[in-house]
């Protein structure tokens, strides 16, 4: 679903939320929050594969519990990837 009302700088993340399946928790909001965009979201525990749209911006992740793997494209079609593993203390 579309946000008319949101400027481009904040497009990217409202178009993430419309294709990446999860409740979002949390949103950025005010005058501290003109030039960036923060969104938290609460995931399902087990996925497969979530494939998520290319944009320039950047796309944190944060793991409070478990695995994860997370590939990056690059422009040249290589990809990356990155173990996550919880710590142990």
């Amino acid at each position: 679903m579309p946000h008319p009302h949101r400027s481009s700088l904040h497009a990217a993340s409202y178009a993430l939320e419309d294709r990446i399946p999860g409740r979002k928790i949390g949103q950025s909001q005010g005058k501290a929050w003109k030039e960036a965009e923060a969104q938290i979201f609460r995931r399902p525990q087990h996925e497969n594969e979530v494939l998520v749209p290319a944009v320039a911006e950047p796309l944190l992740v944060w793991i409070i519990s478990g695995e994860a793997q997370i590939e990056e494209r690059e422009l040249i079609l290589r990809a990356i990837t990155f173990d996550l593993y919880e710590p142990i203390f």
